[in-house]
C-alpha cells in the first residue's frame, strides 16, 4: 500500500507566498474596476446644468447621456423644493437623438428643484439612476452650473441598478477571484503530493 506525505521546501514556500499575493492583487484590481468593462447610459450633460442658478424656472429639462437609451425604461421626474412633482408628465426620448430625453415642467415658487432621472441603454439594457439639482431666484446671479457629470461632489447622485442589469459586476469579479484561488490552491496541494517509498 502507497502511502502519501507533503513535503514543502522553504523555496517552496516563498513561490506559494509570492503566488497568494499575485492572486490578492488580482483579486483588488477585479473588483475596483469592474466599471471598465461595463456600460450603461450614464449621464452626460444637461440643461439646466447641475447646480445651475436661474432667474426663472425653466420649462423643459433635457438630459444628454453617454448611450442610446431604451424609451421603456427611461424617465426623468422632477420635484420642487417641497418634494411635489413639478414635471407635467412622461419625458420622451429625442427620436432623431436617442441619447437625448427631456421632460415639460411646470416651476411654483420654489427656489430648488430636484431632477432625478433612469436611463436604459438600448444598447445592452443595463439601467443606471441619478439625480441633480438647480436653484431658481430672480434675486441671485445667474450661473450655468456645473459642466461635469452629477456625483457627490456636485451635488447630485448616481448609482447603477443592479436589479435590471443582472448580477452586480463586483460580486462577478468576487466569484470569479474565489475561484482561481480554489483552484490554485489545489493544483498546489496535489502538485506537492509525492508517492513515499
Amino acid at each position: 500500500m502507497r502511502t502519501f506525505t507533503t513535503r514543502i521546501a522553504p523555496t517552496t514556500r516563498r513561490l506559494a507566498a509570492l503566488g497568494g499575493l499575485a492572486l490578492l492583487l488580482a483579486a483588488l484590481f477585479a473588483v475596483a474596476s469592474p466599471g471598465l468593462a461595463s456600460a450603461h447610459s450614464k449621464f452626460a450633460s444637461s440643461n439646466p446644468a447641475p447646480n445651475a442658478v436661474l432667474l426663472k424656472a425653466p420649462t423643459t429639462i433635457t438630459i444628454t447621456f453617454t448611450e442610446k437609451l431604451d424609451p421603456s425604461g427611461s424617465n426623468i421626474i422632477v420635484y420642487d423644493q417641497d418634494g411635489k412633482q413639478v414635471s407635467t408628465g412622461k419625458a420622451a426620448v429625442d427620436r432623431a437623438d436617442l441619447t437625448k430625453m427631456s421632460v415639460a415642467m411646470k416651476g411654483n415658487d420654489s427656489e430648488g428643484y430636484s431632477v432625478v432621472w433612469r436611463s436604459k441603454s438600448l444598447d445592452d439594457g443595463d439601467a443606471f439612476t441619478g439625480a441633480y439639482g438647480f436653484t431658481v431666484s430672480a434675486d441671485a446671479t445667474p450661473s450655468a452650473g456645473d459642466t461635469s457629470t452629477p456625483s457627490s461632489s456636485s451635488g447630485g447622485i448616481t448609482h447603477g441598478d443592479a436589479s435590471s442589469g443582472g448580477t452586480p459586476a463586483w460580486l462577478t469579479a468576487l466569484i470569479g477571484v474565489l475561484g482561481l484561488v480554489v483552484g490554485a490552491g489545489g493544483m498546489y496541494y496535489f502538485s506537492r503530493r509525492t508517492p513515499a517509498a
